[in-house]
């Protein structure tokens, strides 16, 4: 509620007592919140014009007076309808006033495939979620979610589906200098980076079997494409650890391997497969667990947790390009963990499968890679090991493309022939984690379970 000159105003639905800013986190109440004001003519922020750079950003406020809509009015007396965070000046979407934000966190070296996740990970379930589990799933502020939008039509919605695509075109590499993803604010005198978020909207529709429940009460749900260099441990660069404090509002935390990256994995697959061919082609080696070990120390100083204390969010480690290695892991990627139960006409997750895929990782994990699994469960209480593969088919070297410097044939793939594995999955565990009942995580009935070993 605002007040207005003709007194209160409601806005509709009763306004969050603390509001968490998805630019840089800071919290904070709704009485706080500014206005990004309307006429032309106010322009000048200190905060988001660079110094000694012309005025371009129009100015933010505290407002005192509002129309009888309850906007406010700027100092030129036009109607107001954006809103903006009190610390960093970003705008901060409407529905943030009204719906609390679950925050979850992607983390992965440099070019493990975390930009291709997010966008088959929002494409996959803009079209599951509704017909599977009875909720609606959409963009909470289209303009925040402009570039993962643009991952999902790179992906899915090409003109011509069967024209070979270099994989490297379909989603640029996120380079933790990339403007695009990264938003600049100016604090007295330092000039602070920070991530760019993506916003959904996730409520229960009418088909939901709990709407009666839970009611048609939505959430935001909020994901970063940070470079996976932002969790590289630079002592000198405060920019790497500031971009990335949204961690520690993760209610949980996402793990993305590529187990392409790593010689012995790699060898593995090659041995089972007896060929080099459908193995996404040469590799580079990279030291993953370096990450997992840096965002956990970041994680403790920002907790102010005693060093070698176990994170009690729940980490998901999703062993990446399934299609390259799935020889290795004896399990139809069709089957996905979902049960059916009586009487209920959406799915539940089946805990029991989860479970025993986890366990199957792991110890495929700790036979070839083990610092991955010692990272990871020195980090975190609760560890879960899944597979996923976003494009769902392996590139191929293609002669018909060649990389100009190495004379070298780059890996193209068909976007027709992209069919994600498992690619909801890790979100849609995470989410039955959360008390708010969207997905149900249930165990099999033990004679069920038992047949199944």
């Amino acid at each position: 509620m605002f007040v207005t000159d003709a007194g209160p105003v409601t806005l509709g639905k009763r306004l969050l007592k603390q509001i968490t800013c998805p630019h840089c986190w800071h919290a904070f109440g709704s009485d706080e919140i500014l206005w990004v004001s309307s006429h032309t003519d106010l322009r000048g922020d200190p905060r988001l014009d660079p110094p000694g750079s012309p005025a371009s950003a129009l100015q933010r406020f505290l407002p005192t007076r509002f129309d009888l809509k309850g906007n406010a009015l700027d100092s030129r007396g036009q109607s107001c309808q954006d809103l903006a965070c009190p610390r960093c000046h970003l705008v901060i979407p409407w529905i943030l006033l009204d719906t609390h934000c679950l925050f979850f966190s992607v983390l992965g070296s440099p070019g493990s495939g975390k930009s291709f996740l997010l966008g088959s990970m929002a494409w996959t379930l803009r079209k599951s979620l509704l017909r599977d589990f009875g909720l609606d799933f959409g963009d909470a502020d289209p303009e925040s979610n402009a570039t993962i939008n643009q991952y999902e039509e790179s992906l899915f919605l090409r003109p011509d589906p069967e024209k070979h695509i270099p994989v490297r075109d379909m989603i640029r590499k996120t380079q933790f200098t990339e403007e695009s993803i990264f938003n600049r604010v100016y604090i007295g005198s330092q000039e602070l980076k920070f991530p760019k978020p993506f916003l959904f909207e996730i409520k229960p529709s009418v088909t939901h079997p709990d709407y009666k429940t839970i009611g048609s009460g939505s959430k935001v749900i909020c994901l970063y494409d940070s470079a996976g260099e932002s969790f590289q441990a630079v002592s000198d660069d405060a920019d790497r650890i500031r971009t990335t404090g949204y961690i520690a509002r993760s209610r949980a935390l996402f793990f993305l391997f590529d187990p392409m990256q790593d010689p012995r994995f790699l060898a593995v697959v090659r041995q089972k497969k007896a060929s080099g061919e459908g193995t996404g082609g040469p590799s580079f080696a990279n030291r993953q667990e370096t990450i997992l070990r840096e965002c956990a120390a970041r994680l403790r100083k920002l907790l102010g947790q005693n060093q070698g204390e176990l994170h009690n969010r729940p980490l998901i480690v999703m062993v990446n390009k399934w299609d390259a290695w799935k020889e290795l892991l004896p399990i139809d990627p069709t089957n996905r963990p979902l049960i059916r139960r009586k009487g209920r006409e959406v799915f539940s997750l089946d805990l029991d499968a989860i479970n025993q895929i986890s366990k199957e990782i792991r110890t495929l994990l700790l036979n070839i890679c083990p610092e991955i699994v010692s990272a990871a469960e020195a980090f975190c209480r609760e560890v879960t090991y899944l597979p996923s593969s976003p494009l769902g088919h392996t590139p191929r070297a293609n002669p018909d493309f060649m990389e100009p410097n190495t004379n070298k044939p780059l890996h193209t793939i068909q976007p027709s022939q992209i069919k994600p594995m498992w690619t909801e999955i890790p979100f849609l565990y995470a989410l039955s984690r959360e008390s708010i009942n969207f997905v149900e995580l249930v165990k099999r009935p033990k004679t069920q379970a038992n047949s199944k070993g």
